[in-house]
């Protein structure tokens, strides 16, 4: 484990992986390797792992599935012996593995492929690529069935590897995989490694629960970060505010310690002792300017008597630099009775502002036209203005028109902010010294897990967080590690997607694509150019909208009511067309008033909506409880809204006719790909683990008793043991299918995965069930023919008017 980064001042010791073995990797055919051993690879992919001795089995698996890939890799560069990566230890009878030289062989493996394939020609590279990928499918698939004792999870054997060893698997070819394909040597070796998985190792979860981590937040770690990255989490030392905090009754999908109570919610002091007065701006003045349109701003004034400080108001007008607080309100910080925080707080505040305005240069001040906040920086006075939701937004009962209004402004009022400043009691129990440390600490906190603080983050024009030592400007630190970590090879190998940095950073690179396209006009000094340029306003909102639906996966908010509030600030919805009506009904008055929609709505995991031609879509935002395709699925492909449905162009087969909505779980099937090569699928209906609510469908239902599925290849590739997000869907038995338009219903979701692809000549696949693919237009060199047109909504067929050629044709 010594070439990923490790947590400084950790109060775990480094972990140090046994050699189980002394016996050297044979160098011959990866795959046949078991065989060679005395081992039947069936038995062991259908996780039998029994019949020898649990140390001989160990020793074996570590062989094969780490020395042998680290051997098909660095093989070539006469790197891939054993014995480059074991050193001797006391104590042990075979030694710890080291890999710390990964990085640097990565580099040097990288020169040599690109010289070999010029010197012995392309074919020869991807013969090359074929062996690596083989390797690391083949661990990404025992990766997927089996993990360590001790395990509570679902659906895995268990394979006599300490969770150590296990650990140290996936990290190594998860590493690898993703080295490989972002490096650009998976298009030198016709090689694709970007979509194999490989489910988190136990070890850090465990040892996450232990420490007292709220269930959900393991879940979440679990579900999005790699191994390393869990490793790295489960290293931290958890923040004394987190310490104190229980988790009892929490789920994997909710912190009910961080959900709130109104009635017994109470206003946090600076210390647990004080019980100074409450404070806070002329209600008048504030009302005034709301009713008027406007946004008000504070400022915190020192007076001569006491309390010796006044909140006063004033109205923004362009121009004006404020900062816009982002905070936890479980943390204390809220007040739902009254526009006031006790007198300690607001001291508090002030301190926070000047601190801000002193942390800024002079010469960046100057840049950006402050002069007043400059005149702060070297003279006392006023505070520099700012906003907070606590004192900015009325709670009385009688203006509550008025709060309406003010939360549908907020999405202005983060836009317009000279800074935002986050506050977040975990992390001003850390430091910021260590660039990865912090980025996690912020990746991990409360903040990053409630809905509006998701707005208030993507709205920032700069944000900055506070820290026990002070404050990070996100983008700043980011782009002087950038400059700093980046200037030579090594350091770029190691910014790797998937490793502890990156899964730390990357929720400032996601906020920033996606203010982006909810900004009409974003600032070119905050936002500059991205490697994804969208250009029509059509595909601009496709990706807003479903960016917005990822981001707030693993967020939630303490009022239900509150989630379309939250996105439709988010996305520039009026939020009076939710006014009055049911909750269920919120998601689709805000949905309806789009011509297009992401087709990766489809794959989202939920509680579908009601309404006729849109019981496709969910109906919730935010951490529903449902549980996701765990895989990529977040398709910003346009998909056409109509009356009658979703129109999305997607590959599809047709399912053979003795799987039912009702019987189907798993399905293995072969399908003809055209070309000479055909593939063996297996299809696995998804548990979405929530109760899904049935229709009693218009006329018609009992002709929908034909099952196709249809499925999103990013890659375009169908790439061999690598999981698709997949959509079951209903619709007419094939002799109907002559119409020109048909629509379809949404049964359930699911994963296809290629097992097999074979062509004549090769080998001989065992067949299952043959599945039909359901053809309409070639596109150049699609290996599946695609299913043009899909109407997703009722069941009902569709005459002429829709202007549609015939959609589908067998």
């Amino acid at each position: 484990m010594d070439h990923i980064e490790s947590v400084p001042d950790s109060p775990y010791p480094a972990l140090q992986i046994p050699c189980l073995s002394s016996e050297a990797y044979d160098g011959l055919d990866f795959l046949t390797y078991p065989e060679r051993s005395g081992w039947d690879i069936d038995r062991l992919l259908n996780g039998d792992f029994s019949g020898r001795p649990t140390e001989e089995t160990a020793a074996f698996l570590q062989n094969w599935l780490f020395f042998g890939v680290l051997w098909e890799v660095f093989g070539p560069i006469t790197k891939g012996a054993k014995a480059n990566y074991v050193q001797p230890q006391e104590g042990t009878e075979h030694g710890v593995i080291s890999v710390a030289s990964l990085d640097e062989r990565m580099l040097e493996l990288s020169s040599f492929i690109a010289s070999y394939v010029q010197s012995a020609g392309l074919e020869s590279g991807q013969i090359m690529g074929h062996r690596i990928e083989t390797s690391l499918r083949t661990v990404s698939r025992f990766c997927r069935i089996a993990t360590c004792n001790g395990d509570p999870r679902p659906g895995f054997a268990i394979w006599p590897l300490t969770p150590e060893i296990d650990l140290s698997v996936r990290v190594l070819s998860q590493r690898l995989a993703w080295t490989f394909s972002t490096s650009g040597v998976n298009i030198i070796l016709s090689s694709s490694t970007s979509f194999l998985q490989f489910p988190c190792a136990w070890l850090p979860l465990a040892r996450m629960h232990k420490a007292g981590w709220c269930p959900s937040e393991v879940s979440m770690v679990e579900e999005t970060f790699t191994s390393a990255s869990a490793h790295y989490v489960s290293q931290m030392e958890r923040p004394p505010a987190a310490v104190q905090r229980k988790h009892p009754d929490c789920t994997s999908k909710l912190c009910l310690a961080r959900q709130l109570n109104e009635e017994t919610y109470r206003t946090a002091h600076t210390t647990d002792e004080c019980d100074c007065q409450h404070y806070g701006p002329v209600m008048d003045e504030v009302v005034s300017i709301i009713s008027a349109g406007g946004i008000p701003l504070l400022s915190i004034t020192p007076t001569r008597k006491e309390p010796f400080l006044k909140v006063e108001v004033e109205k923004y007008t362009e121009g004006k630099k404020y900062i816009a607080f982002s905070h936890v309100w479980s943390d204390g910080l809220g007040n739902p009775t009254a526009n006031t925080l006790p007198l300690c707080q607001l001291h508090r505040l002030g301190d926070l502002l000047d601190g801000l305005v002193s942390g800024i240069s002079s010469l960046d001040l100057v840049n950006r036209l402050a002069f007043k906040e400059l005149w702060k920086k070297k003279f006392h006075g006023p505070s520099l203005l700012f906003w907070m939701d606590t004192m900015c937004i009325p709670v009385a009962e009688e203006l509550k028109d008025l709060r309406t209004k003010s939360i549908k402004s907020m999405k202005a009022v983060y836009e317009r902010a000279f800074r935002v400043l986050v506050l977040d009691s975990d992390i001003q129990g850390c430091s910021s010294a260590d660039y990865t440390q912090a980025f996690m600490r912020i990746r991990m906190s409360a903040w990053m897990r409630r809905l509006w603080t998701l707005n208030e983050g993507v709205l920032a024009y700069q944000l900055v967080v506070k820290f026990g030592d002070g404050f990070l400007d996100v983008q700043e630190a980011n782009e002087k590690h950038q400059k700093e970590a980046y200037g030579s090879e090594p350091a770029n190998t190691k910014g790797t997607f998937g490793n502890p940095m990156r899964d730390a950073d990357s929720f400032h690179w996601k906020f920033r694509l996606l203010r982006i396209n909810v900004i009409s006009d974003p600032d070119p000094r905050m936002v500059r150019r991205t490697t994804q340029s969208i250009v029509s306003p059509e595909a601009k909102r496709c990706f807003a909208i479903m960016e917005a639906f990822s981001a707030a996966l693993y967020r939630t908010t303490s009022k239900e009511k509150d989630e379309m509030l939250c996105f439709a600030s988010l996305i520039g919805w009026d939020t009076t067309l939710i006014k009055g009506l049911e909750f269920e009904d919120h998601m689709h008055a805000l949905l309806s008033t789009e011509r297009q929609l992401p087709q990766g709505m489809l794959f989202l995991a939920g509680p579908r909506m009601s309404q006729p031609g849109w019981r496709w879509a969910i109906n919730r935002f935010g951490n529903c409880g449902a549980a996701r395709l765990n895989v990529k699925s977040d398709d910003m492909t346009p998909g056409i809204v109509t009356e009658d449905g979703f129109v999305v162009e997607y590959p599809a087969l047709s399912l053979p006719v003795n799987y039912t909505r009702d019987n189907f779980q798993n399905a293995t099937v072969t399908t003809d790909l055209g070309n000479g090569f055909t593939a063996i699928m297996e299809i696995s209906r998804h548990d979405e683990g929530i109760s899904r609510a049935k229709y009693e469908y218009e006329s018609g239902g009992d002709q929908y008793d034909r099952l196709y599925i249809l499925f999103w290849d990013a890659a375009n590739a169908l790439t061999p043991r690598a999981p698709l997000p997949a959509a079951v869907i209903s619709g007419p038995s094939d002799e109907d299918l002559e119409k020109e338009v048909v629509v379809y219903r949404l049964e359930f979701l699911a994963y296809l995965e290629v097992l097999e692809k074979t062509s004549k000549g090769f080998s001989e696949a065992k067949v299952g069930d043959v599945a039909q693919r359901i053809h309409f237009r070639h596109h150049q060199s699609d290996s599946v023919a695609r299913l043009h047109w899909i109407y997703l909504g009722s069941p009902l067929l569709c005459g002429n008017d829709h202007q549609c050629n015939r959609a589908i044709d067998f």
